[in-house]
């Protein structure tokens, strides 16, 4: 049963650390490629969520990229919350300014 699903809503990464080996795969990625759209994530999310019999639960947004860059993620995150799901974002924080603390607190 499907209750948590890992995703990935940036490529890209603001830094180059060193366990990650800078990301090699950003050079496949464009500026439209590179990013999860807001329609993208709705259809993941629907299709997720009539496939596990309304049992999903959680997303976490997580992997080689930024999520933070995406500068869709606030709406991202928006449309998870109203379909009742927890969601999860692990960062390296660079990005948290002010205005996008604000956006992702209020949801």
């Amino acid at each position: 049963m499907i209750k948590q699903l890992w995703m990935e809503p940036s490529g890209f990464c603001n830094i180059n650390c060193v366990m990650c080996g800078g990301n090699p795969r950003q050079k496949l990625f464009t500026k439209e490629t590179g990013f999860m759209s807001l329609e993208f994530f709705k259809n993941i999310v629907d299709q997720f969520i009539k496939l596990s019999k309304k049992n999903l639960r959680r997303i976490d947004f997580r992997g080689t990229g930024e999520p933070l860059l995406n500068q869709n993620l606030p709406e991202i995150i928006t449309y998870g919350v109203a379909n009742n799901l927890l969601i999860g974002v692990t960062t390296n924080g660079m990005s948290l300014i002010d205005d996008l603390s604000r956006k992702l607190i209020k949801n």
